[in-house]
């Protein structure tokens, strides 16, 4: 492991021992999963750790958690740092740096981090599916985090403007994307979870998978990740046992600035 990878594995025995203590559900996700899977730790290059929660077990650790992690972990949402608009919390190291360029203008929380991702169900009806993926994707999503998208086509060029008009807030489009979400998860239509910080079609996330996990070793700690992980990862990465070509080995987040002895407070003086 090299430094940074230490310190979120840190945050990360932390966050566990909060879920276990509230007897929540979580699970890792995404490129942890796949570290766990083919490393049986971090994946060599990677930057980040991601966990995944049911909604319901998600609200919980939102209400409950921050009370009970170390004084220098700080749960990052909408509503504990009014400036920050990702749709998932992370849960930052205060007493750390690791300011991302994207938002390196923000005045918002900018220790290292591990994300927590809620998961939502969707409706059944594939055309609702399709019509809030639209609307939450076109006109939403593109307002408050841009740097996830390609240069706009025409027609998005045309949906960037009227986002403009209907949306002159990037708050009220933050609000209004969260509450599509809740909308569906509530009604807890499908057997399809959702993951909230991709787009709603992007990943069919089967709500079986989330029923108990799996154990696999992740460096010095056992890792619960979904059930049926090869189906899983398979469904995320394809042929996911073999490695990327070498130009393809690289991290996910473009730091500014990374200081792991220093808190951020010290650089958005």
């Amino acid at each position: 492991m090299n430094e940074i990878q230490q310190k979120l594995l840190e945050i990360a025995k932390e966050y566990i021992k909060v879920c276990e203590k509230l007897n929540l559900r979580y699970f890792a996700a995404g490129g942890t999963v796949l570290g766990a899977a083919r490393h049986q730790g971090f994946i060599p290059w990677d930057d980040d750790m991601d966990f995944q929660m049911p909604r319901e077990d998600y609200e919980v650790f939102l209400k409950e958690g921050q009370k009970l992690l170390p004084s220098h972990l700080f749960i990052q949402t909408h509503k504990t740092d009014k400036k920050y608009l990702t749709p998932f919390a992370k849960i930052r190291d205060c007493n750390t740096t690791a300011i991302d360029k994207y938002y390196s203008k923000l005045k918002i929380n900018q220790g290292l981090w591990i994300d927590v991702v809620p998961l939502d169900s969707l409706p059944k009806s594939h055309r609702k599916i399709k019509c809030i993926n639209r609307i939450d994707e076109r006109f939403l999503r593109r307002r408050y985090m841009p740097h996830r998208y390609k240069p706009l086509s025409k027609k998005g060029a045309i949906a960037n403007f009227l986002n403009k008009i209907l949306f002159p807030s990037k708050t009220l489009a933050y609000k209004i994307s969260q509450h599509l979400t809740l909308k569906y998860a509530k009604k807890n239509q499908s057997d399809i979870y959702w993951n909230n910080c991709e787009s709603r079609v992007a990943f069919n996330l089967k709500k079986e998978w989330f029923n108990g996990y799996d154990l696999l070793p992740f460096e010095d700690i056992q890792m619960r990740v979904p059930l049926n992980c090869d189906t899983y990862l398979s469904d995320h990465y394809g042929d996911w046992r073999k490695l990327p070509p070498e130009n393809k080995r690289i991290t996910n987040h473009d730091f500014s600035i990374v200081d792991l002895e220093k808190p951020y407070t010290e650089y958005l003086k």
